[in-house]
């Protein structure tokens, strides 16, 4: 359905600005991952959360969909998910709200941060998948420190 509703928007880019709440209802009910940022076009900071989202959905368009919408152009969804701060990332699984990042406190509260820093916190959140070979890591560092451990008793 996802790609139904992204070929009916003649859309190709991996990162895409929605007009309208319901498409940004239909879009995110249907994706398996969905990341959506609620911005302001004057908001500076909104504009620097897009750089780097649109980053990321270059690597992640796979498994994510990354949209955006105006905060403007959604006022039943602003009040619906009691958005008061911008720019807020919102992560979706399933069509529910997993995750938020609200402003960029989580980042450093600074607008220079890397791309990296954004990723691994979507990452934790769950909006973005964790690559296998990432998992894979993570499973064999706590084994060794399980037999780091062993070996010390």
């Amino acid at each position: 359905r996802l790609a139904e509703l992204q070929a009916a928007a003649n859309v190709t880019e991996t990162y895409q600005q929605i007009a309208d709440e319901k498409t940004l209802l239909q879009m995110t009910a249907d994706a398996t991952r969905a990341i959506v940022l609620f911005s302001h076009r004057e908001f500076q900071r909104c504009l620097i959360a897009e750089k780097h989202l649109r980053a990321l959905s270059a690597k992640h368009a796979k498994h994510t969909a990354f949209l955006a919408i105006d905060s403007t152009q959604a006022p039943f969804l602003v009040e619906k998910l009691r958005i008061h701060v911008l720019p807020c990332i919102v992560s979706f699984r399933n069509g529910k709200e997993c995750d938020r990042l609200i402003g960029f406190e989580e980042l450093g509260n600074s607008d220079e941060f890397p791309t990296a820093l954004l990723e691994r916190r979507l990452m934790l959140g769950g909006g973005i998948r964790v690559p296998k070979a990432r998992k894979a890591n993570k499973n064999r560092d706590s084994d060794d420190e399980r037999e780091d451990s062993s070996e010390e008793s």
